[in-house]
């Protein structure tokens, strides 16, 4: 020990009580300085792990909002697919194939594994489907899985048509429930929906990644989808996209990895709102940064919504949130402050040596802290300028509508500096309408607490505003980070993309010609389905063939020079094709050259002119014949126009009219017509109503003299489109005047027919009145009888002639009225015996009526005499007249005494009854007895017709 040490050492009377009283100030002083030390840098922690926590917030964020952008514009193609079926009739394999190309895959939906359109199928449809398909050149292709569903959904269309996708071709995703499920939201709900989780059926053995998709419905053209049941009526199918969720995210993500990378952060995707491992979509590998020891993860789970779907988007980040340059602040603080309290520890034993160190030390230290501060400012400034380099408006605002802060991008589309805005209500920033109506979307995803989308129109400009509620710590929405993009030129855009694709398929697909492109060295490159169609091939057959394989004209060392030099001049020609089958048929070529993003091609229109040359043949015969018709026809025949101009007229006419050709052309319709005629202006206008005109009008000859003609005339349209109209005239005198003669002939010949038919009428009603003279002076009974029922007979003939002479019929009469009489005319011999008719109407030749009048006359007058031997009451005759199974049933019954026993009407000598079969057999009907309890039923069948 030195000298000086044990001075020290030694105590001082007057310093005994200080050295214990300046080891405690300066043992107080330095747990003073280290847990100060310590606060501060805790303190310091806490805020840089806020704003870590802030960063690590806006990056999951920006991924969630990034995949939504996605999402979206995933669904505006699948919008385009569906647009297009709704602006074509049809849409072939080859429509989606361009279609599906102008979507440029590569830069615009790197990730997406394809696009493609699955048709809905009635079960009786299946058959048909699947052979329509082999006929585009798919020999094996079916619906798989194979077996009878109620309804089957076939991938159809899938582009690219390469590599995995080949394996979804027929695939029918009706008979997976999770795809099924998703395809029927999107009906039902007109809705872009995305499916949940699947495996796709492009995954092979190797790299099997999670799978889903995307529909969008396609309905019928022209059927209303109102209404649920609408839609599900008017379903055609559905356009979607599948996707492999590692190759969707990780493209999805390209340009935020040095983001991600640099924070540590990985995430994790689940189907729904759990994170089981089944329901796992993506799960990203672990970054480069490691997690600190024994510090817990930091995690964050974002609901993302997209097509009536939620995923769980699971982020995590190492337990130590700050970066090294933070961690170095915090522990810089630490052993700043302690290294400050040793300093001010030493102070306390060595002032004046270290005093001046220390405000060295303080200096350093202020410097290291402001050097923080920068640091610090500096991330905010990097912050700003992210934000401020997104071509999106981007706002921040709180649950008040004050705006918080807000990029350069949205300041200069509100047309205000940045320092204007912030802190101001977006009610006075924005329109009132437009803030009226944002304001439903902003509280909806402040009140919910989850993002949402919406578009909207605000001067002229579509916008997305896409809504990101920030929770605050007693877990309610207190901002909202707002996220606006103008979608109005890529809307326009896909609009005209649609537009031209519908307007290319309606001018190529519709044409009626054979439209083909060919190379400079003949090969066809593009072809429409009329060519196809009339040379025999299919598409995928005919492209890449050369001219020469149905164009023998066209080959050889001649064949290139004579496109080049058509594409130089254009040219229309005649030549020879030849369809696959080997047939030839006559062609006329329109060719013109075209370019191409800088190649030349010949665009060449075929139009099959076989018809037209044999049109052509047929038509100069058909002339041939029509003008020796023409000439050799015996009616005047007459070609003119509806003015009334004469084209041309046959020999005949000229024979008719005494004129020559030229005099009947140059007179007109005016100098052949009588003008005086007034059914010329009816009969003119019926042809102009109806294009024809059949009738009587009055003709002039050269001579002056008129004479009626019988006209037929029609109007037509010749092969140049003019109308025209024909004329054939008969002259009718000769014809009229004996058809005249005819019909006083006629009137003749029925005015002495019916004197003929009164004077035999007056005979029978003469010869009548001799027979019951007769029979009043007859003195015996027996011939009394005779006479009268001869009486009877006769008269029924008479009364037959009354009828027809009173009818003014010669044929035809009513059997019924002829029968009622006949029974009337025999009342007087009655009595008191009832006479009951029943009788339906019946008209029939006059020549059968005569007959039955006699066969009812007959067999009432028998039961006259012998069914009723006792006149008392309550004796009736019946007679009735029905039609049955075709045929006529007169029927006579009494209810008389009956005929005696053993009565047989094969051995009866009765001469009436002998007469009743004679006359049914002269009618060609038939006679018999009906049995009965009490008196006679007699029954006559007859036909209808005239006898045999």
């Amino acid at each position: 020990m030195t000298d000086a040490g044990a001075e020290k050492a030694r105590p001082q009377p007057d310093e005994g009580p200080s050295l214990p009283l300046r080891l405690l100030f300066v043992l107080g002083l330095l747990i003073v300085g280290l847990g100060l030390s310590a606060f501060l840098a805790e303190k310091e922690k806490s805020r840089l792990d806020g704003a870590a926590l802030h960063r690590f917030q806006v990056v999951c964020d920006t991924v969630r909002h990034t995949l939504d952008e996605r999402l979206m514009d995933a669904a505006q193609f699948l919008r385009s697919g569906a647009a297009l079926f709704d602006t074509a009739n049809a849409v072939s394999r080859r429509d989606w194939r361009v279609f599906s190309t102008s979507l440029d895959f590569g830069d615009s939906l790197s990730g997406i594994q394809g696009i493609g359109f699955s048709e809905l199928i009635p079960r009786d449809g299946l058959a048909a489907h699947e052979a329509k398909i082999r006929a585009e050149g798919f020999p094996e292709y079916s619906v798989r899985p194979s077996g009878v569903r109620p309804q089957y959904s076939a991938i159809v269309y899938l582009e690219p048509f390469v590599g995995r996708n080949l394996r979804a071709f027929g695939y029918d995703m009706f008979s997976e429930p999770v795809r099924r499920a998703a395809m029927e939201r999107a009906r039902d709900q007109n809705r872009v929906v995305l499916s949940g989780k699947v495996q796709l059926v492009q995954e092979t053995d190797t790299d099997v990644q999670a799978g889903l998709f995307m529909f969008v419905s396609v309905y019928r053209r022209g059927l209303p989808i109102d209404t649920v049941e609408q839609r599900r009526r008017a379903i055609f199918g559905w356009v979607y996209s599948p996707y492999r969720m590692t190759d969707f995210i990780d493209n999805s993500l390209k340009g935020m990895e040095d983001m991600l990378k640099g924070q540590g952060i990985t995430l994790a995707i689940f189907d729904g709102t759990g994170t089981s491992p089944d329901s796992l979509l993506y799960g990203s590998a672990p970054r480069s940064r490691g997690a600190s020891v024994g510090a817990a993860p930091a995690t964050l789970s974002l609901a993302l919504d997209f097509g009536e779907s939620r995923w769980t988007l699971r982020f995590e980040r190492p337990g130590d949130l700050l970066s090294p340059a933070e961690s170095r602040r915090v522990w810089l603080i630490f052993f700043g402050g302690t290294m400050l309290t040793l300093l001010i520890v030493g102070l306390a034993y060595s002032l004046n040596r270290t005093q001046e160190n220390a405000r060295a030390m303080a200096r350093k230290m202020t410097a290291q802290l402001r050097e923080s501060e920068a640091s610090l400012r500096e991330s905010r400034e990097n912050l700003g300028a992210a934000l401020d380099a997104s071509e999106e408006s981007i706002y921040l605002i709180a649950s008040d509508g004050t705006l918080l802060a807000l990029n350069t991008v949205a300041a200069g589309r509100l047309g205000r500096p940045v320092k204007d805005l912030v802190g101001h209500r977006s009610g006075e920033i924005f329109p009132a309408d437009l803030e009226e109506r944002r304001r439903p979307h902003l509280e909806r995803a402040l009140n919910e607490g989850r993002p949402t989308s919406y578009e909207e129109e605000a001067e002229g400009r579509l916008l997305v505003n896409s809504l990101y509620p920030i929770v605050g710590e007693e877990g309610r929405a207190e901002r909202l980070a707002i996220y606006s993009r103008d979608i109005t030129d890529r809307r326009k855009s896909q609009e005209e993309v649609a537009f031209l694709l519908a307007r290319y398929h309606s001018l190529l697909e519709t044409a009626s010609d054979g439209i083909h492109v060919l190379d400079t060295d003949g090969n066809l490159v593009e072809a429409n389905a009329a060519f196809c169609s009339m040379l025999g091939y299919g598409r995928d057959e005919i492209i890449g063939l050369n001219v020469a394989a149905w164009d023998r004209r066209w080959s050889g060392e001649s064949l290139a020079p004579r496109v080049r030099s058509l594409i130089a001049r254009p040219e229309v020609f005649e030549t020879t094709h030849q369809r696959k089958d080997g047939s030839l048929f006559e062609v006329e070529i329109n060719a013109v050259g075209v370019t191409l993003q800088g190649r030349d091609y010949l665009y060449a229109a075929a139009r099959d002119i076989t018809e037209r040359k044999n049109v052509e043949s047929v038509l100069k015969e058909s002339e041939d014949r029509y003008r020796s018709l023409f000439e050799s026809a015996l009616d005047a025949i007459l070609l003119t126009a509806p003015s009334g101009e004469i084209l041309t007229a046959n020999k005949a006419a000229c024979q008719m009219f005494g004129m020559s050709e030229a005099q009947i052309v140059a007179g007109g319709r005016g100098g052949i017509l009588d003008g005086s005629d007034p059914r010329l202006g009816p009969a003119l206008e019926e042809r102009r109503i109806s294009g024809r005109f059949y009738g009587e009008l009055t003709f002039r000859r050269a001579n002056g003299e008129k004479f009626p003609g019988e006209i037929s005339s029609n109007v037509f349209v010749d092969r140049r489109g003019e109308a025209r109209t024909s004329m054939q005239i008969r002259d009718v005198t000769e014809s009229k005047a004996t058809l005249a003669a005819l019909h006083e002939a006629l009137a003749t010949n029925k005015n002495l027919l019916g004197e003929l038919q009164h004077r035999v009428k007056n005979s029978f009603n003469l010869i009548s009145s001799l027979v019951s003279l007769a029979a009043s002076e007859a003195s015996q009974e027996e011939s009394k009888l005779l006479l009268e029922e001869l009486d009877g007979r006769v008269m029924s003939v008479a009364r037959l002639y009354t009828l027809l002479y009173a009818s003014g019929s010669f044929e035809e009469i009513r059997l019924d009225s002829y029968c009622a009489e006949v029974v009337a005319a025999l009342s007087p011999l009655a009595g008191s015996i009832g006479l009951e008719t029943k009788m339906d109407p019946l008209t029939i030749a006059a020549k059968t009526a005569a007959p039955i009048g006699l066969i009812a006359t007959e067999l009432v007058t028998n039961s006259l005499k012998y069914a009723f031997p006792e006149k008392r009451g309550g004796q009736t005759i019946r007679l009735s007249l029905r039609i049955e199974g075709g045929e006529g049933r007169l029927e006579v019954a009494d209810n008389g005494e009956g005929l005696p026993p053993g009565f047989s009407l094969a051995s009866s000598g009765g001469t009436g009854l002998i007469l009743v079969q004679g006359l049914a057999k002269q009618i060609g009907g038939s006679f018999g007895m009906m049995p009965v309890e009490i008196g006679t039923r007699w029954l006559l069948n007859f036909p209808l017709g005239p006898a045999e």
